[in-house]
This record gives structure tokens, sequence and C-alpha cells, in this order.
């Protein structure tokens, strides 16, 4: 019975995790998409430039990435040496660099 609450509570944060998540996704995604609309396309690309940031600098304290975490980090090098962005904080563009390196 023990087991079973566990697992319960687990899957409850769990959830409540990834809902939280969609929910930023879904948000910031209109966002950006009512930018582009709107005509102003390099704010539209620098939010997207910064969410990307964002998705990066989560890999910052990892130990170790999987085969999928090693690709995305591969291609998101790729698309930096392709299309620098320097980023306003200096904390976040040093973590970048970091995780990119």
């Amino acid at each position: 019975m023990g087991g079973a609450i566990v697992y319960y509570a687990l899957t409850a944060y769990m959830n409540s995790g990834l809902e939280y998540m969609n929910a930023a996704t879904i948000t910031s995604s209109v966002e950006i998409l009512k930018t582009l609309r709107s005509g102003d396309t390099q704010h539209g690309y620098d939010m997207l430039e910064m969410r990307l940031d964002g998705a990066i600098i989560m890999f910052y304290h990892l130990p170790r990435l999987t085969k999928e975490g090693l690709n995305a980090i591969e291609a998101a090098k790729g698309y930096r040496r392709q299309y620098p962005f320097e980023e306003s904080n200096t904390n976040v563009e040093n973590a970048v660099r970091e995780v990119l390196r």
C-alpha cells in the first residue's frame, strides 16, 4: 500500500511539472507567433533565440547527456555558428558558451 501512495504522489508531481512546461511552451509560442504575424520579425527572431538559449542552459549542470541531448547540442552548435546571437544577459551568454563548447 505504501508503494501505491508513493507512486501516486510521484505521478501527480511529474504530471504537474509536465503541465507547467507545456503551458509555458504554449504561452510563449502564442506570443512569438503573434509577434511574427504582426510583422515584427526581428523581435520574433530574438524571442526564439532567447527560447533556444533557455533550452541550451538547461543542459549546463547535467553530468552527462543522452544521445538525444548530444544531438540537440550539436544542432545548436551548428545553428549558432551560422547565426550568432548575443544575449543581453552575460550570465546566460556564458552558460550557453560553456554548454556549446
